[in-house]
């Protein structure tokens, strides 16, 4: 019956898997592209992804900030009691609790907005930046250190079935590959994307 159904619709998994191919293919274009830069210059490319980032949220984050600073030195009943038991005087302007809720409102609101700007701007960026880690792990081929007493060469470069993986996982997915499909490398893009945002990201494997 199940079967049935899945022959008539299609699978989803896979419907959703096709329309990721595209991105994979931009990829691999800006992959060859970055071949003919310099290593310093491929380098700089992670300078310039965080400049981005960062003008894309600015506006959102100068006034949070604006309103931590507001609350901040707002004096309330829980401020500053000093050891003579006086409260003592903060220089910012006093806020009746309906103007703190509303600033904590307005803050929440503008998380929300810089959660949306964020995740497109780091979709606009995921070719490139893929391809980035592409290219540095091209570079790398041959390099050579020693882990737990045993010498490690490098040998590994996305194919293209990690490069779907990782889109997978930075639409926040669980990415389900076999053994030897390269958990790991699939992983390692989409944690230096998210990473830029400058606040941290995390990686959950089973």
């Amino acid at each position: 019956m199940f079967e049935w159904i899945k022959n008539l619709f299609g699978d989803p998994n896979q419907r959703e898997l096709d329309k990721l191919w595209p991105i994979v293919e931009e990829i691999n274009e800006h992959y060859e592209e970055l071949q003919d830069l310099t290593d310093d210059e491929l380098r700089a490319k992670t300078d310039e992804f965080r400049e981005e980032i960062q003008a894309s949220v600015a506006d959102i984050e100068a006034r949070q900030d604006e309103i931590r600073e507001k609350l901040r030195r707002a004096p309330g009943p829980e401020a500053n009691v000093g050891g003579d038991g006086q409260v003592a005087e903060l220089d910012g302007e006093s806020l009746s609790l309906d103007e703190r809720d509303a600033l904590y409102d307005e803050f929440d609101d503008l998380e929300e907005e810089w959660q949306d700007v964020m995740e497109d701007k780091l979709w606009e960026l995921v070719p490139e930046a893929f391809a980035v880690i592409k290219e540095t792990c091209r570079r790398m081929l041959g390099e050579t250190w020693r882990a737990g007493g045993s010498m490690i060469e490098w040998d590994m470069v996305p194919y293209d079935v990690q490069l779907l993986g990782a889109l997978v996982l930075h639409q926040g997915r669980i990415a389900e590959m076999k053994t030897g499909e390269g958990k790991t490398l699939a992983a390692v893009m989409p944690l230096y994307l998210n990473a830029l945002a400058g606040r941290g990201c995390h990686l959950v494997t089973v």
